[in-house]
């Protein structure tokens, strides 16, 4: 099997995608920034992926690189990290007869469409044009938008023979996250209730990942797209108000009661109202991100939301047992 380096093996992707690559038999060398991981069947090594210019000591020995390192919240980084560390850990990977790059994007490369299916054929956001025109999102989102998609740019224009898989995941959740609008306060509850969550396992998204690094490590040996992109969603679409529902059901819990929910039209107003953007699109809540494309390579889902959404109902209900009065 393949010897692969993982970056971020230690965050929130990287501590279900580095395992799920060692139970198909494969190798890990995982980086981290600041902590590694505690599974000792990884390679740890600490790097800086902005300050590190050479990763030949990374690099060395590797077949495949699944590159899920990013910045997310502090903007001054995200260039640094999401497009220029991106760009150089390719050229160098490929430098080092890498065979297979993985690069984690996500959905965000899409903005706010302008029509509610999304599928891999959908226009990726534009960064030569204004964002807000594009994507109604706060301002640290809408440059973690631009950089993702910059990545993206990056690797199609590198001259190099890798076969490289865009991935772009939706809302990576574990099931105990699922519950946790739970306790969001009524209004926000009553406005989000009609929303797809987007919701993908943590579970189902390394799942994905480590089928396209079999499929892209047998695919540099045929002949192929040299880069490809592929949504990782759930098929499911689950709603606000459907989770609530089933929760406050399987519970009783009246946390989870909302009676009530906002028109999908108030939301639609209320974007063209703080956006001032004329023309209409669609906020991620309303898109149906389609995993069609994944689906086709044989990729089986194995665990999916809504039997992970009923492990997590059945764990909070075991815990409010669990801290009754005897006998309750």
């Amino acid at each position: 099997m393949a010897k692969i380096l993982v970056t971020g093996a230690a965050g929130h992707a990287g501590r279900f995608v580095a395992p799920a690559l060692l139970a198909a038999g494969h190798q890990v060398r995982g980086l981290f920034r600041t902590t590694p991981g505690d599974d000792p069947r990884i390679e740890w090594q600490q790097a800086d992926l902005v300050k590190e210019q050479a990763y030949d000591s990374f690099l060395s020995g590797c077949d495949a690189v699944v590159h899920l390192a990013a910045e997310l919240h502090t903007t001054d980084l995200m260039d640094a990290v999401n497009v220029d560390a991106t760009r150089r850990l390719a050229l160098q990977a490929a430098q080092h007869g890498v065979r297979y790059f993985g690069y984690a994007s996500s959905i965000v490369v899409y903005g706010s469409p302008r029509r509610r299916f999304v599928d891999e054929s959908c226009p990726r956001l534009d960064p030569l044009v204004p964002l807000v025109s594009q994507y109604h999102a706060e301002p640290y989102m809408l440059q973690y938008a631009r950089t993702k998609t910059a990545a993206e740019i990056a690797l199609e224009q590198a001259d190099v023979p890798t076969i490289t898989d865009f991935y772009r995941p939706a809302v990576i959740v574990e099931p105990s996250d699922m519950l946790r609008a739970g306790d969001w306060s009524l209004p926000r509850k009553i406005f989000a209730g009609y929303r797809n969550t987007q919701f993908v396992t943590a579970t189902d998204a390394a799942a994905a990942i480590g089928h396209l690094v079999h499929r892209g490590l047998e695919a540099s040996k045929q002949k192929r797209s040299r880069v490809e992109a592929y949504n990782i969603a759930d098929e499911t679409v689950l709603t606000f108000s459907s989770l609530f529902r089933t929760a406050y059901r399987a519970t009783g819990n009246p946390k989870f009661k909302v009676a009530l929910q906002v028109p999908v039209i108030m939301d639609i107003a209320k974007d063209f109202v703080y956006y001032r953007n004329k023309v209409l699109r669609y906020p991620l809540g309303m898109l149906t991100i389609s995993p069609g494309k994944l689906l086709a390579t044989g990729f089986v889902v194995p665990l999916g939301v809504e039997r992970a959404l009923s492990d997590a109902i059945a764990a909070l209900a075991n815990r409010r047992a669990g801290s009754g009065p005897p006998g309750i």
